[in-house]
């Protein structure tokens, strides 16, 4: 191994260690355009403030998540995220996914939903709802900035526990929340934004009023809105949390 490739790796948990406390926060905000865009600021800080996961990594170290586990656990094949993002008041929500780690050291990230009422449903409308699922997986390896590393994956989930994102599945419209309701109605983008949820992000808009006002965030995004797109810190907010559990 080069001289300069152990100096990455070295330069890398050391980065690790230090951002056990907040230091790195003003990092993170700096590197995704918060000096630009006073709605990234926001967007950054509802999501650590809320978030009951304290996990910090560099924005450039987000792509040594192989390396990290080579020098730490090298037998680790499966990674299990699980934490609750606060809503408002004393409600939050679960987010829960998974890492399978690959012999040619990529990742999967498979997010999952269990809907109590499955049953009620025929096998043509699972169909339905398992490639409006892929679709909206392909929303986030899509604008993946990571993609060469990290591929994502939904998939409705078999069983029901206690770190499972669970949800009834209705045939009407609904707003939820995530981790209430779901709409069979929903087309790949407003699930894409759901599993945003799935994956422990916070919505961007004034939820309390209702509607995703301009004025209240990025309307690009999908967390703002669910026709935008998953933006850079959306990925280094859900990856960073990977080098916690290993």
């Amino acid at each position: 191994m080069s001289k300069i490739y152990l100096l990455i790796i070295v330069s890398i948990f050391s980065k690790f260690t230090f951002a056990q406390n907040d230091p790195i926060r003003p990092i993170i905000l700096d590197s995704y355009g918060c000096n630009q865009n006073s709605l990234v600021c926001k967007a950054i800080n509802d999501n650590l403030d809320r978030d009951s996961n304290g996990c910090r990594m560099y924005p450039d170290s987000i792509g040594y998540l192989e390396s990290f586990i080579k020098q730490k656990n090298p037998s680790l094949t499966q990674i299990q995220v699980f934490d609750r993002i606060r809503y408002f008041g004393p409600v939050s929500g679960k987010y829960s996914y998974d890492y399978q780690r690959l012999k040619n050291g990529k990742f999967h990230v498979t997010a999952k939903v269990f809907f109590k009422n499955l049953n009620e449903y025929s096998p043509a409308e699972i169909q339905i709802l398992n490639a409006r699922f892929k679709k909206a997986a392909q929303i986030w390896n899509q604008s993946n900035p990571f993609k060469n590393i990290y591929q994502f994956e939904f998939l409705l989930a078999s069983q029901n526990s206690t770190k499972t994102v669970s949800a009834n599945l209705v045939r009407f419209n609904t707003r939820g929340p995530y981790f209430d309701k779901w709409s069979f109605n929903w087309n790949e983008y407003v699930i894409a934004h759901e599993f945003g949820h799935v994956l422990g992000l916070f919505d961007e808009y004034d939820y309390m009023k209702g509607t995703s006002d301009p004025a209240d965030c990025d309307q690009s995004s999908i967390m703002c809105n669910s026709y935008g797109e998953p933006k850079p810190y959306h990925y280094h907010l859900i990856l960073q949390r990977s080098f916690c559990e290993v």
